[in-house]
């Protein structure tokens, strides 16, 4: 399994896709691109994501 992160979409899109496209179009690609696989969130967003934090909100009570 491969792992993709921002970095290798980057590259990707600037060697394949650069002589094709402009800049700005180029940049667009990438940022949907990372937002189509997640890969904008920082690792720790994840995890909170998946915790389940029900508990938390009977602190108050003894």
């Amino acid at each position: 399994m491969i792992t993709i992160n921002r970095k290798t979409v980057e590259e990707y899109y600037e060697d394949e896709w650069a002589s094709f496209v402009n800049a700005k179009t180029l940049n667009l690609l990438i940022e949907l691109t990372c937002k189509a696989y997640h890969l904008n969130q920082s690792p720790s967003l994840e995890y909170v994501k998946g915790k389940h934090f029900s508990r938390l909100q009977n602190l108050g009570q003894i």
